[in-house]
């Protein structure tokens, strides 16, 4: 296997993939029964294998494989600097503080495309670059919402909040409900979501201009964060 290239694995995850013009493909491994998902455009990149040949490549993997992988390389992503230059009205942002778990990561990916999120923020550090689960977990959204890791989230917060966003943290000791937020009010929202240990950092709080909870029985301590996730942005997608 070439340097700078991985396996990805997944029926949703490699479709999504290969219809990805900003995508290097180097490979595709497909089995004979899922030969029909491999465009025309990407015969002359395929090879029909039998289902344990894609079980020894991805042996590393704790994968449900689906009968297809695709060898391609990291997407190229740009930065906030051209993110923030896109003249839209409303914009809607996703800012991860140091979430660890790729699959957690994953599945806010998901429920980000399904809320017409404009970007998913994290930092370069402590945090998930793309991976394979990362990308199965997001189920083909990936290839959809620009990734964009930067070195302080702090700074970049704040330079978000200059170009006109309002900046929402999620946190379970808050003392007022995300209900009584009022998106309408908004244009441009970002949405800040802890880790799943820590919550967020008290830095991080601090530049927030909300903090809000999410109402739940107390009974329960807290939710997992692509669950809380996918609450809030369907709140803030409510207009």
């Amino acid at each position: 296997m070439e340097k700078n290239t991985y396996w990805l694995y997944g029926k949703h995850n490699c479709l999504a993939v290969l219809n990805n013009q900003n995508r290097l493909i180097k490979k595709i491994l497909v089995t004979k029964s899922s030969e029909h998902l491999v465009p025309p455009t990407f015969v002359n990149k395929t090879e029909v294998v039998e289902n344990k040949q894609l079980a020894a490549i991805l042996k590393n993997h704790d994968a449900v494989i689906q009968g297809i992988a695709v060898l391609t390389e990291p997407l190229k992503q740009s930065g906030l600097d051209n993110f923030i230059n896109i003249n839209k009205a409303k914009q809607l942002v996703v800012i991860l503080d140091q979430i660890l778990d790729p699959q957690n990561v994953g599945g806010i990916f998901r429920s980000s495309a399904a809320f017409s999120v404009d970007a998913v923020m994290t930092t370069v550090d402590n945090s998930p670059h793309e991976t394979p689960s990362l990308t199965k977990s997001a189920a083909g959204t990936f290839d959809l919402i620009p990734f964009i890791r930067v070195v302080n989230l702090v700074q970049s917060i704040e330079i978000l909040k200059k170009r006109g966003f309002w900046v929402m943290g999620l946190d379970g000791k808050a003392e007022n409900y995300l209900s009584t937020f009022n998106p309408v009010s908004y244009d441009k929202i970002a949405l800040v979501l802890g880790s799943e240990e820590k919550g967020l950092r008290p830095l991080t709080k601090k530049h927030c201009d909300f903090v809000l909870k999410i109402p739940m029985n107390q009974a329960v301590e807290s939710l997992n964060v692509s669950c809380a996730a996918a609450i809030a942005l369907y709140h803030l997608s409510v207009k």
